[in-house]
């Protein structure tokens, strides 16, 4: 595992099948390491790390801004998968909290729209 780019130690736990990465100053994609230990042979089952939200966007009202919005979250390192819905005014996300925040994904977001964290009662 150390002759991966950007992984300073790894550690196997025997006991519970674990395998602990340590970065060099950085954060690793954890697609990256799972590839890895497969390309050794050995089988991955991955963690479900991932976090859900919805947002609900006031202001986006045309199919260019939707445009927009989807080529802003493609850019954005940690997020999972996206849905933007023109029709309720909504965005679905799913990221991995541990490259990215949902205060990052919402301040990524075109000047103009007011954004709510549904479910939270916080509007931004």
């Amino acid at each position: 595992m150390k002759k991966v780019p950007g992984v300073e130690s790894a550690e196997f736990n025997l006991a519970t099948s674990q395998l602990r990465v340590v970065a060099k100053g950085q954060m690793i994609d954890r697609r990256i390491i799972a590839q890895a230990v497969k390309n050794m042979g050995h089988k991955v089952e991955e963690e479900e790390k991932g976090k859900a939200a919805v947002l609900r966007i006031e202001g986006m009202d045309c199919e260019d801004e939707v445009y927009l919005l989807a080529r802003k979250m493609k850019s954005l390192k940690g997020l999972e998968s996206f849905r933007v819905n023109l029709m309720s005014q909504s965005l679905q996300v799913r990221y991995d909290p541990a490259f990215l925040s949902i205060q990052e994904i919402i301040k990524s977001m075109q000047p103009g729209m007011t954004i709510q964290l549904c479910g939270s009662g916080i509007s931004i």
